[in-house]
C-alpha cells in the first residue's frame, strides 16, 4: 500500500424485511485508524439528525424541524395509507368489476361524469374527509374555477377571502396541462379514467388548511385519498365506498392571508410555491394507485408506503430539473443550485434534508423501513435516484415506469425493476454514498455503477445551513473508525448500512474478519472495500 493508504468498508443488510436484524463483528489486524479527516457526522460540533436544518443559499430556506420520529405530516400520510390497505384493498375485486361495467355500459354513468361538460361557475359537491374513507362524509360545495385539457380546477365556495381569482386558477390549469401532467405521466404512466372524461380534479379547499393546527411548525399542503377511485354505490352485491367521489382527484391548500382557518396566515405567493411541488407529488400517488387498481393486470392494489412516497419525492425532483433547465445527469454542484436557489429551495431541498437524516444515521435508516420517517424517505429517494441513474441516460424514465407499473409491491417490486439484482444495487449504492465525488481521482477510478450522476453531494452539503444560520460545512456521513486488533460491533436491520474507515501503513498489509455471533455472516450481508486515497 502507498503512504497513508485510506479505505472504507461499506456494509449493508439486504434482508427483504426491515425487521430482520444481523449482528456483526468486524475485526481488523494490521490496520491503523484513518489518517485523514473524513467529512462525517461528528466533524461539525456533533451534528445530529434531529437538529433544525436549513438549506440557506444566499438566504434561502430549506426545512425546519428535522425530527425523524414524530413528523405530523408523515404520521397523517402513513395513517391514511394504512387505512387504504385495511378498508379499501378488500374492495378491489368488486371495484374492478364496477370499472369494467362502467366502461362497457352507456347507462353506468357516475353522478359526476357530467363534468365532461363542466364550465366555469358550475357547482360540484365533494367529500373532503381526510381521515375516514367510506363513511362520515364531509361534503363541500366546489365551484369550477378553470377548465383545462387535462384538469378541472375546483374551488371550495367556503374558502377564505383574498384567495385566487379565476384568472389565477386558469394559470394553474395551464401549468398542470403543460408542465405537471406531461412530467409525471412520462415518468410513471397515465392515470386511470374512471370518470371517462379524462380530467383530474384539483380541489382547492379550506379543509386542507384545517389539517394544520394553529402555529404549527409545519404545513400540510395537500393529500390524495385512494377512496375516490372506488365506486360509491353497491351493485349486484358488490362492495362499495359511499364516501368516494368517483374521480381522479386530490386536495390542495388555499391562500388565507387573514388567517381565518386556525389563525394560520397563508399568502398567495407562499401557497403557489408550495402547491406546485405538492401537485407533482400527489399526482404520482394518484397515478400509482389508479394504475394498480384499474390498469396493470393482476396488480397488488396498494404500493408499500415507503416506495410510494419515494416515487413522489422523485416527482418533486423531476419538477426541479424541469423548471431549472438542468438534467439528472449533470452532477450538479453548489454553484449550480445557487444559480437556481429559489427552485432548489422550493422543489429539491426537502429531499436533501431527508437524505441528511440517512447520512447521519445509516445504521438505523433503511430505504425500505415501514416507519415512513423523514430519513426513510430520504434514503428511498436517494436509492431510487441512484437506481435510475444506473440505467443510463435513456433508461431513467423506463425504470420509474417499471416500478409504478408492476404487479408486485415494495422490495419484490424493486428487485424486479433492477433485474433481480437488488442486493447488488444496494451494495453498490453504499459505495456511491461514500466514494462518489470524494475526490476527482477517486471518481475517475470508479466504475460507473458506483456513481450517482445527478448530484455532487459532497460539494453541495457543506454549503447548506442550519436554521441558526451556521453553515453545515461538511458532507455529514456517519462512519466508524477501525484500529489495530480491535472489533467494531454492529447490528444492521434490513436495508441499513454501516461505513467503517481504516488505514494501512506504507508497505504494510491488513486483514479484516467478519462474523455474526461467532459464526459466518449470512448471505444477505453485502459489503465492499473502497480505496479512498
Amino acid at each position: 500500500a502507498d503512504v497513508n493508504g485510506e479505505y472504507a468498508l461499506t456494509l449493508i443488510s439486504t434482508a427483504a424485511s426491515y425487521s430482520a436484524t444481523t449482528p456483526l463483528d468486524v475485526y481488523g489486524v494490521g490496520v491503523t485508524g484513518p489518517t485523514t479527516v473524513l467529512i462525517s457526522a461528528g466533524a461539525a460540533g456533533g451534528v445530529s439528525a434531529s437538529r433544525d436544518f436549513t438549506g440557506a443559499l444566499a438566504g434561502g430556506s430549506f426545512v425546519d424541524g428535522l425530527d425523524q420520529s414524530a413528523d405530523p405530516v408523515q404520521i397523517a400520510e402513513l395513517a391514511r395509507r394504512t387505512l387504504e390497505r385495511r378498508e379499501l384493498a378488500p374492495m378491489a375485486s368488486s371495484a374492478r368489476d364496477w370499472y369494467r361495467e362502467s366502461h362497457t355500459s352507456t347507462s353506468a354513468i357516475s353522478s359526476l361524469q357530467q363534468a365532461v361538460d363542466a364550465k366555469v361557475g358550475d357547482i360540484i359537491k365533494l367529500n373532503v374527509n381526510a381521515n375516514v374513507a367510506c363513511s362520515s362524509p364531509n361534503t363541500r360545495s366546489g365551484r369550477v374555477a378553470a377548465v383545462g385539457n387535462r384538469v378541472l380546477v375546483v374551488a371550495d365556495t367556503g374558502n377564505p377571502a383574498g384567495g385566487y381569482t379565476d384568472v389565477e386558477y386558469a394559470s394553474i390549469a395551464a401549468t398542470f396541462d403543460t408542465l405537471v401532467y406531461p412530467l409525471d405521466t412520462t415518468a410513471f404512466g397515465a392515470p386511470s379514467n374512471i370518470s371517462q372524461y379524462g380530467k383530474i380534479i384539483l380541489f382547492y379547499t379550506r379543509n386542507v388548511n384545517s389539517l394544520t393546527p394553529s402555529n404549527a411548525g409545519y404545513t400540510i399542503g395537500g393529500f390524495f385519498f385512494a377512496r375516490d377511485l372506488y365506486p360509491k354505490t353497491a351493485k349486484n352485491g358488490l362492495q362499495a365506498c359511499s364516501g368516494s367521489n368517483e374521480q381522479e382527484l386530490f386536495y390542495l391548500l388555499v391562500p388565507d392571508p387573514n388567517g381565518l382557518v386556525n389563525r394560520n396566515k397563508r399568502s398567495k405567493d407562499m401557497v403557489t410555491l408550495l402547491n406546485l411541488g405538492t401537485i407533482a407529488h400527489e399526482f404520482q400517488h394518484l397515478i400509482n394507485a389508479s394504475r394498480r387498481l384499474y390498469v396493470t393486470p393482476n396488480a397488488q392494489v396498494a404500493e408499500e408506503t415507503w416506495l410510494d412516497e419515494g416515487l413522489s419525492h422523485i416527482a418533486e425532483e423531476l419538477l426541479f430539473f424541469r423548471v431549472s433547465g438542468y438534467t439528472s445527469r449533470q452532477n450538479l454542484n453548489l454553484a449550480d443550485i445557487q444559480r437556481q436557489s429559489a427552485n432548489f429551495t422550493n422543489y429539491a431541498s426537502q429531499n436533501f434534508a431527508r437524505f441528511y437524516g440517512y447520512l447521519t444515521n445509516p445504521e438505523i435508516t433503511s430505504p425500505y423501513a415501514p416507519n415512513d420517517s423523514l430519513s426513510t424517505r430520504g434514503a428511498t429517494w436517494n436509492f431510487l435516484r441512484y437506481s435510475a441513474g444506473r440505467q443510463g441516460a435513456g433508461g431513467e424514465a423506463g425504470f420509474f415506469h417499471a416500478v409504478v407499473n408492476s404487479a408486485t409491491t415494495g422490495f419484490a417490486n424493486l428487485n424486479n425493476a433492477t433485474g433481480g439484482q437488488i442486493g447488488e444495487y444496494l451494495r453498490d449504492w453504499t459505495v456511491s454514498v461514500i466514494a462518489d465525488d470524494y475526490s476527482a481521482a477517486e471518481t475517475a477510478a470508479l466504475d460507473a455503477k458506483y456513481i450517482l450522476p445527478a448530484w455532487n453531494f459532497r460539494n453541495i452539503y457543506p454549503g447548506l445551513r442550519f436554521s441558526s444560520g451556521s453553515a453545515l460545512g461538511v458532507y455529514p456521513i456517519a462512519a466508524r473508525r477501525l484500529t489495530d486488533n480491535s472489533t467494531q460491533r454492529i447490528t444492521l436491520a434490513g436495508g441499513t448500512s454501516s461505513y467503517v474507515r481504516f488505514g494501512i501503513r506504507s508497505g504494510g498489509s491488513a486483514q479484516l474478519t467478519f462474523s455474526s455471533n461467532g459464526t459466518a455472516v449470512p448471505g444477505t450481508l453485502r459489503y465492499a472495500i473502497v480505496r479512498l486515497r
